[in-house]
């Protein structure tokens, strides 16, 4: 928590702490889906993946006392699914960028998409085109109004440039164009353990 310049001597309902526990949750209990189409509705090929990320977890946290160790242990363990998908294309971020940008929820998913992006278009060695609408629809945004939603993301780019100034992106008619970078980590770090 400090790492990412959160609170964890405070306890009680609008704590740190407790936003905290409560995204973890979230995060953890989530189901990602993947769904793809070749072809109309009628025929053709269609598929999904689903994959939970966390199937089990304990967590031993005292709201109350946030900085005080557990009794017990606590763990979460990613389904298999999802450990191999993030060892084969890891897409490590900065945890400065992180705390710098806690402020605005856009910017933090932004930034993690910017740095996935990258990591994309540094693989395949070109350019590529993201349309407004395509960038909206993988944030979940809910602005109604497309314009509406390519002034906030332009605000929140400008930020995540700040922090992540590896991320090269033009504004083009109708979206933005996001150009082989650098990655937002460089450094080797020891591979996870299972």
């Amino acid at each position: 928590m400090r790492e990412l310049g959160l609170d964890p001597s405070r306890g009680g309902k609008r704590s740190d702490a407790r936003r905290l526990r409560l995204q973890m949750q979230a995060l953890f209990r989530s189901i990602i889906s993947f769904e793809y189409h070749e072809g109309d509705d009628s025929k053709g090929r269609m598929g999904w993946h689903d994959m939970q990320v966390a199937p089990k977890a304990e967590l031993w946290w005292d709201l109350q006392r946030p900085d005080q160790a557990g009794l017990f242990g606590s763990y979460i363990e990613l389904s298999e699914s999802f450990y191999n998908a993030i060892k084969a294309a890891p897409v490590p971020v900065n945890m400065k960028a992180l705390r710098a940008l806690k402020g605005s929820a856009m910017a933090l998913d932004l930034y993690a998409w910017a740095t996935f992006k990258t990591f994309q278009v540094l693989k395949k060695g070109k350019a590529q085109f993201v349309p407004w609408r395509a960038l909206a629809t993988q944030l979940g945004s809910d602005y109604g109004d497309i314009s509406n939603f390519r002034k906030k993301a332009l605000a929140s780019l400008r930020k995540v440039q700040v922090v992540y100034p590896g991320f090269d992106w033009d504004q083009v008619e109708g979206g933005i164009m996001v150009n082989p970078g650098r990655l937002a980590i460089t450094e080797k770090r020891k591979p996870l353990k299972k």
